[in-house]
């Protein structure tokens, strides 16, 4: 069988919807020949065709992007011919430069299935100008996949489609992710600059430093807890457009227990410091976080997660009073109470990390997801 991935990016551009995108691809091509359509990160003149771990990858030339999405006239091109020759086309969603290309070649009968990864949130005029497209695509898709209940209970564009959407949640690597973990990586604290922190740490926040992430909700509950005297060691890893707004803020307020490494971390980076971490933090404020695979990687390792109670999948994840603690959004008070509480309770903490460890093997691993997407191209 012929599948074709269309996404914006793809590996090794990061990003939650390009991790599920890999993810799919990586799972059906041991079985079909997978090709993925995306677009150059930046400006490029001409595309490309790669192959990543035996999948096919036709990255498109840019324009660049505008309200975030890119701009590519050849995308439209390939993504004609690439739907003519497959079988199955899995569409990965906001990408309105997809939606378009889909209602062009409306006159080639394939299976669609659309990946809801979320509404468009922040680009509210965007929506509004393009809602016939959008509409137009949930009515046009055989089925539509949502990462949690709770993207579909939320969702303005999904209300009318009810009867077509599956629940397939994102999934992890379980035994490589605890593998990686077990290894020797003591080193990694210096590598770090963390060689003087005595572990494990309290509290470990990693990920893309944007605006849904809620990192000054994150920096106001650390400079909270100084004031309240709660001596707590905390480690910020990620880059983005926030990066130098944590720097800044660290060292205004002399937070000298907290950490900013200001990069991406390795897996066997992110690994080995979760393992060493009592909890994780995750305060994102926007919906635009519609799942959160990093709390994923938390809760495999038996660490449990503090999140945010927002109208995404984020708090279906990690559930509150069972495999972590979940706050309000935007509220820094109520996050340095949950923090505060788990780090003084080891009861509450051994009782969310073993939950956490069996919700992850029942729901949320590899082999849990990829039978029921294999089981989703044979019906």
């Amino acid at each position: 069988m012929k599948i074709l991935q269309v996404n914006k990016m793809y590996s090794p551009d990061i990003g939650g919807v390009e991790t599920v995108c890999q993810q799919y691809s990586e799972c059906y091509s041991k079985q079909h020949d997978v090709t993925v359509l995306c677009v150059n990160k930046n400006f490029k003149f001409f595309g490309t065709t790669t192959y990543i771990n035996n999948v096919k990858v036709i990255r498109c030339s840019s324009l660049g992007t505008f309200f975030s999405m890119p701009v590519s006239f050849s995308f439209i091109f390939n993504f004609f011919f690439q739907f003519l020759k497959c079988d199955v086309a899995f569409i990965h969603l906001p990408f309105p430069l997809a939606d378009l290309s889909l209602f062009i070649s409306y006159f080639i009968k394939r299976k669609v299935y659309l990946v809801w990864h979320s509404d468009i949130v922040k680009q509210g005029f965007l929506k509004k100008l393009l809602f016939p497209l959008l509409n137009w695509t949930v009515h046009a898709a055989d089925q539509i996949i949502v990462t949690s209940p709770k993207m579909l209970e939320h969702s303005s564009s999904l209300r009318g489609v009810v009867d077509k959407v599956l629940i397939i949640p994102l999934s992890i690597d379980s035994i490589k992710i605890r593998g990686i973990s077990s290894l020797n990586a003591e080193d990694l604290f210096s590598e770090l600059n963390l060689s003087h922190v005595s572990k494990p740490l309290d509290g470990l926040f990693f990920g893309r430093l944007c605006y849904y992430k809620g990192v000054y909700v994150l920096l106001n509950m650390l400079l909270l807890a100084k004031k309240s005297g709660l001596n707590c060691k905390v480690l910020i890893a990620g880059c983005g457009e926030y990066s130098s707004v944590v720097e800044s803020f660290i060292k205004k307020h002399e937070l000298s227990n907290v950490f900013f490494v200001n990069r991406f971390l390795s897996d066997a980076e992110k690994y080995y410091l979760i393992s060493k971490s009592k909890c994780f933090l995750f305060p994102s404020v926007e919906v635009s976080e519609a799942f959160g695979i990093t709390q994923l990687e938390a809760m495999c390792l038996g660490v449990p997660v503090i999140n945010t109670n927002l109208a995404s999948g984020v708090p279906w994840v990690s559930l509150d009073h069972v495999t972590g603690l979940t706050v309000e959004p935007n509220n820094a008070k109520q996050f340095l109470h949950a923090f505060s509480l788990l780090l003084s309770n080891d009861c509450m903490l051994k009782k969310f990390s073993v939950n956490a460890v069996d919700r992850v093997n029942s729901e949320f691993d590899d082999s849990v997801v990829f039978n029921k997407l294999n089981l989703l191209i044979k019906e």
